[in-house]
């Protein structure tokens, strides 16, 4: 009886090992996945963030060549109006 139990312990931790070191495995596999993906979500940001930056600066230009021409009719006026 004693011998069985040992056997059944000896085959336990076998079994023990095999599904541990398959875990591990697993753990890896499902890390590097996760890091792939981390991966092409950073991408996918860095892409938006750089499209809205492009689009600010533009807004900014548009606005500043909009100010010019303000302040330069405004100042032709002025002239105008002055002479």
């Amino acid at each position: 009886m004693d011998e069985d139990l040992q056997a059944i312990k000896k085959r336990l931790e076998t079994k023990i090992r095999e599904q541990s070191h398959e875990l591990k495995e697993f753990s890896r596999e499902r890390a590097e996945q996760t890091v792939r993906e981390m991966r092409s979500e950073i991408g996918r940001l860095d892409f938006r963030v750089s499209g809205l930056e492009r689009f600010l600066w533009n807004r900014l230009f548009v606005f500043l060549a909009g100010a010019i021409f303000g302040l330069t009719v405004a100042v032709i006026g002025i002239t105008l109006v002055t002479l």
